[in-house]
């Protein structure tokens, strides 16, 4: 029995709303209904997949040949035009000769009248032509376009996460931070390089009510680490790279990352140096990509921390066992979280002090909770600095090299901003911005690694006041800098008599000892 077969297609279409598609359909089921109403009807519809490309794979399109190629004499094809069918010239003549063989002599579009594909085909011809390159006209334009937006650092037409689209100064697209979601990659950030598990921070996330970027589901940890991978949170315009793949079994596929080529126009949520800290945290690994600054650079580099990032006073070697001299490390001793008002409070789950065999220690002394003896060794450390500000004076010397250096790196700051005038002003094109800026940038990182590497200032660490009342606001590392200058060791003994004291600070007083820095 003949029937009309009806087939519909959009290129693009992200949201998978199938807007276009469903037009489409209601307009071939409209035309059918005026010619052909007693014919039953076979629809193939095919979303967000291209007619130009041959690489790309059209399942309902495959399907609709099949049901051309086995189709009774008599049957009709209806598209919404001809453009709908394919936009290769080649694939509009295998189509011709299926339909000739399935005596469908003509094809009737919705918009553009009817196509003669059993006689004269010069019609045709010219459509698939004109198809094409319209379809290579608009590609190009698109992708010029969006490689404008690269180079000037602007956003594309997707917004990511962090950020909302608003209207710049120019009148043209631009970003800004978006406020509630700009504090959750800062917070989750926070969290890993202050030591917690990207498992814990998704868990907190989860028993929160931060809604999941998609806003439905649940976070994953897979969704928070692509989060932190974005450069453009650290304020960097990229470009997709797909990269062809062989499989084991030989199929090809391929495989997509975000290439680094310059400096966007929009606020960074995270500076450079703290967003590379974060994918030390992750354990991050990518390809070099161009910085935008006419060089090579490895924004994603392997982790240079220890596995698990220390956020316990004594586990970064100041800790030790009076048995065997051995390291102390925090390790569980049961109990689930913990409520708290702070953020990623509750995670801070019940931890001691050990010296354990598996790092070489004895294995035989344990101390805790953990956060008691921090806060003691906390208090210690008061009492301490309140009796001897000064301990190692030769730190605090005045060294001309710092002062040298630290001048270089202010010189270079000044040009790069003044480098950063000029192009504003458009008094430079990118390239040679990219170029100069390249020079300076590489002069100011020169100067802060070598500034990295001179002895710590007694300026680096904290007074008495930070450390009396805003202890729990300094980073780890400062934390540890402020214990260090002042103190070598602190030794744990082994309880005398099991247990020892049932009161906290009696128990530490009698188990501990700080050897200071006299």
């Amino acid at each position: 029995m003949p029937v009309v077969l009806i087939y519909a297609r959009k290129s693009s279409d992200p949201g998978e709303q199938k807007i276009s598609v469903n037009n489409q359909l209601a307009n071939c089921r409209k035309l059918a209904t005026e010619l052909f109403p007693d014919l039953p009807v076979l629809e193939f519809a095919d979303n967000n997949l291209s007619g130009f490309d041959p690489g790309v794979v059209r399942p309902d399109f495959n399907r609709f040949l099949a049901a051309v190629r086995t189709c009774d004499p008599g049957s009709q094809v209806i598209v919404n035009e001809q453009s709908r069918l394919t936009r290769q010239p080649q694939q509009w003549e295998d189509l011709v000769v299926a339909f000739a063989r399935a005596s469908i002599p003509k094809i009737h579009c919705f918009l553009g009248g009817v196509i003669d594909v059993g006689g004269s085909k010069l019609l045709g011809r010219i459509l698939a032509a004109v198809d094409a390159e319209e379809a290579e006209r608009a590609s190009a334009r698109y992708k010029g376009m969006h490689e404008r937006l690269r180079d000037e650092g602007r956003p594309g037409s997707k917004v990511g996460y962090g950020f909302r689209k608003v209207e710049g100064p120019d009148g043209r697209a631009a970003w800004e931070h978006e406020p509630d979601e700009a504090a959750v990659l800062v917070a989750v950030s926070d969290a890993l390089c202050d030591g917690f598990s990207l498992g814990s921070i998704v868990k907190q996330l989860n028993d929160g009510t931060i809604p999941a970027p998609k806003r439905k589901g649940p976070w994953r940890q897979n969704n928070v680490k692509r989060l932190l991978l974005r450069p453009s949170i650290a304020g960097f315009r990229t470009r997709s790279v797909w990269t062809p793949v062989v499989g084991p079994e030989g199929e090809d596929s391929r495989r997509h990352h975000e290439e680094i080529i310059g400096i966007a126009r929009w606020d960074p949520i995270l500076t450079e140096s703290r967003w590379r800290q974060t994918l030390d945290a992750l354990n991050a690994r990518s390809v070099k990509g161009d910085d935008g600054k006419g060089g090579k650079k490895e924004y994603m580099v392997e982790r240079k921390i220890e596995r698990h990032p220390r956020r316990w006073l004594l586990t970064n070697g100041i800790g030790r066992c009076g048995r065997c001299n051995g390291r102390l490390y925090a390790t569980g001793m049961g109990g689930g979280p913990r409520p708290g008002p702070a953020p990623y409070e509750h995670l801070k789950d019940k931890r001691c002090y050990a010296c354990m065999r598996v790092h070489g220690g004895c294995g035989k002394l344990t101390i805790g909770p953990a956060e008691k003896l921090d806060a003691w060794v906390h208090d210690q450390l008061t009492d301490y600095m309140a009796t001897n500000p000064k301990v190692l004076a030769t730190i605090g010397d005045h060294n001309p090299e710092r002062d040298r250096l630290e001048e270089e790196r202010r010189r270079a700051k000044r040009t790069m901003d003044e480098i950063d005038e000029l192009r504003a002003t458009d008094e430079i094109d990118p390239a040679r911005w990219r170029s100069m800026n390249a020079r300076a940038k590489e002069r100011y990182d020169q100067a802060q690694r070598a500034i990295d590497a001179l002895p710590v200032l007694e300026s680096d660490i904290p007074d008495l006041e930070a450390v009396r009342d805003h202890w729990d606001e300094l980073p780890l590392a400062r934390r540890l800098r402020a214990l260090g200058y002042y103190a070598k060791a602190v030794i744990v003994k082994p309880s005398p008599n099991g247990r020892g004291p049932s009161d906290v600070n009696k128990r530490m007083e009698a188990r501990v000892d700080i050897d200071w820095k006299r």
